[in-house]
Formats: structure tokens, sequence, C-alpha cells
């Protein structure tokens, strides 16, 4: 079952390392000017927005592969069409064509996004308890390891192969991690739950919602209050921009690929409630002593780098235990829109942290946000220790279990 998930994460990270990693590379090589490398980012909108169709993909069959169940036949209806859209990017001019390079890779991240409320209601549908754990542990490196090989492997291929021979062998990869799942698709078959019932309303109108707002506030601000600043940061210090795109693409992959691993033994070790406390101090104690230093006068960029790599670290390991209540608080027949908009709540943590640093950086300064970051993370942590069962074993008691 893992294997499974493993390989259709990694699948689904391939499109957001080619536009976020791969692309920047190869279009400013060819002449592309930083203001339009920057509309790039709206290609990986339909992760932020999947949300709003979760309930239309939960409600329904799908119009075709429906023998392979509710779940599995969504993933191969989705590849049928990602697949072929992925190979088309590969006979289109990067620069010449560049609003239709933008169209293609919406459609293509839109087709993977859609595919991923699937493959997560695949997984709460099929695994329980410590499965939660391992299955977001395989998602977050499997992913990570997918963002690899479409940003910094690409990069290397387009040097020998060119682009278009690149672009075929990135969207050839996905059909290579379909294998693992066309051989078990029976079993998953039998595991899918009735179409219907799912609502954006309904999930907003649960008892534990306001809670989980709470929750995901309290262990994600801090920690990306710290990390949105890092780029500007090297920016500041002199950094040249290949080593920031190493150390804000390529770097923190495969820390997130190495550490999730870890974070199920530590789960399973010291619990929940306790793991996810202690990391959300320990990425609050990283920025602490990069905002120290810098008063000091002994910020550096190994300092920064080396710090940003410490935290997020511990921001990948916290990731994952927080996937799996999420995962946990998913009923049968709802759960890809239950966890999507689980996911939906950390989205916009992520983004109110980005436009909160930006703000007080700008007001105070680098080293005072970082302070700050620091402290909220150290103040919270024992926070989360102590409240993080009471309101969700109310709820669903494998919330709170290893």
């Amino acid at each position: 079952m893992l294997i499974t998930l493993g390989a259709l994460y990694l699948a689904q990270g391939v499109p957001g390392g080619y536009a976020m990693i791969a692309l920047p590379a190869i279009l400013t090589t060819r002449g592309l000017g930083l203001a339009s490398l920057g509309l790039l980012g709206i290609t990986l909108l339909p992760w932020v927005l999947k949300g709003l169709w979760a309930p239309w993909l939960d409600n329904r069959n799908p119009p075709l592969f429906a023998r392979c169940g509710r779940r599995v036949g969504w993933i191969f209806c989705c590849q049928a069409v990602s697949i072929p859209a992925f190979a088309a990017i590969a006979w289109l001019d990067p620069i010449g064509q560049y609003p239709m390079l933008l169209s293609s890779l919406i459609v293509v991240n839109t087709l993977f996004a859609t595919q991923d409320i699937a493959v997560d209601a695949l997984a709460v549908n099929t695994l329980r308890d410590h499965g939660w754990l391992g299955a977001n542990a395989v998602q977050t490196s499997g992913f990570s390891l997918g963002m690899l090989i479409g940003g910094s492997t690409a990069l290397v291929l387009v040097d020998g192969l060119g682009f278009r021979a690149t672009t075929l062998a990135l969207a050839l990869l996905p059909l290579c991690a379909l294998l693992p799942l066309a051989t078990v698709w029976r079993h998953f078959a039998q595991t899918s739950a009735s179409a219907g019932g799912a609502s954006i309303l309904t999930f907003l109108r649960q008892p534990y919602t306001p809670a989980l707002i709470v929750l995901v506030l309290a262990y994600k601000l801090p920690a990306m209050l710290g990390h949105s600043l890092i780029n500007p940061l090297l920016v500041k210090q002199g950094a040249p921009f290949w080593l920031i795109s190493v150390t804000s693409a390529t770097l923190v992959a495969i820390i997130a690929t190495v550490v999730a691993h870890a974070a199920p033994r530590t789960c399973a070790t010291y619990g929940v409630p306790r793991t996810i406390g202690a990391l959300v101090a320990l990425t609050g104690s990283s920025w602490a002593a990069l905002g120290l230093s810098m008063l000091a006068g002994k910020g550096s960029i190994p300092a920064t780098i080396a710090m940003n790599g410490f935290a997020y670290a511990a921001i990948v390991m916290a990731t994952v235990p927080m996937y799996a209540l999420f995962m946990s608080l998913a009923s049968a027949n709802s759960a890809g829109t239950d966890y999507t908009l689980c996911y939906s709540i950390e989205a916009l943590a992520n983004l109110l942290a980005m436009m909160l640093s930006g703000l007080l950086a700008q007001s105070i300064g680098f080293a005072p946000t970082f302070l700050i970051a620091g402290a909220a993370g150290m103040l919270v942590s024992p926070w989360i220790f102590r409240r993080l069962q009471r309101p969700l074993a109310q709820i669903h008691p494998a919330a709170t279990q290893t």
C-alpha cells in the first residue's frame, strides 16, 4: 500500500518541480524577463484551490474506470488526461509560446491536484492509526522526491537531452508510477466508500473545525513566519541566485525526503501531541538563534542556510503527524473533501505567515522578526502539548493516538 501511495505522490510532485525549479532556470537562459518568470507561480494555484472542487469529486463516480472503484477510478481518469497534456508541452516554444506554456501547466497541475484529492481519500479509506502516519511520511518524501526529479534532475537532463526530450521523459514518469496501482487496484476497489454527502458547508459546521483552525495556526504561523524570510535575507546578505535556488528548492526537498520517515517512529515513541509541540519549539529556537546571531553581528550566509535547514527539518517532521490528524478527522464518504479542506486551512496559515513576515521585516527588520517567530514558536509549544488531545479526542479518539 505505502509503495503504491509513494509512487503516486512522487508523480504528483514532478509538475511542481518542473514549473518552480527547472523552468525558471531554463527560461532565464533563453532571455525571459523576471516579471514574466513570476507568472509561473500562478500555475500552482490549483493546489491551493483544489478544496473548491473536492466535494464534486467525492460525490460522483468517475466517468471511466468505474469498475476500479471510485477513488482508483478518478486516479486513472486524471492520469489518462494529464500524461498527454504534460507531454504536449514538449512541442511548445517556451519563449515564443509562453502564454500557452502557462495555460498548459495550469491544466496539468489542475489534473494532478485533482488526482491528489482521490489519492488522499484512498489513504484515508484504506489505512488506520499507524498507517496514517506512514502514509503521510510517504506523501511528504514522495512529493519532495518528485519535486527534485522535476526540478534539479530535469536541469541536468536538459543539458544533455534538450528541452523536448526532457519534458517527454518527465511526462512519462507518472505512467511508470501507475504500475504499482495497476497491480493492486482490485484490493482498493473493495474498500471504496459510497459516493454522496460531501460539502464544504458540512465540514465548516463540524464541532472540531474552530479548534482545528486554532491548532493549525498555532503550529504553522511561527514556523513559516521565519521560513518565509530566508530567501529575502539571503538576497540582502549577497548570496548568488544559484545558491538561493539550491537552498530554497533542492536542499529543502532533500531534507523533506530524508527526515519525513523519522516522524512515525518519533510519534510512536513520544506521542503525537508531544512530538508536534517539541518540533514547533525546535523550529522557534532555530529562528531565535538566527535572530540573535544577526543582532550580535555574526549573521552570515552559511549560518542562515544552516538554521533554515534545521528549522525546515523540524517543520517537515511536524507536518507528518499533523496530516495524520487531518486524516483521522475525515469521514469515509467525504474523505477527499475533509482532508483537502484541512490542507487548505494550512495553506491559508502559510499565506498569512508570508504576509505578516513581510510586513514585520519591513517595519522592524529581519533580526527582530526572527526573534518574534522564535518566541511565538516556543510560547505556543506548551499549549500544543497540553491542549492538543482535549479538543480532538472528543471528536475522534484516533486523532490523539500514535
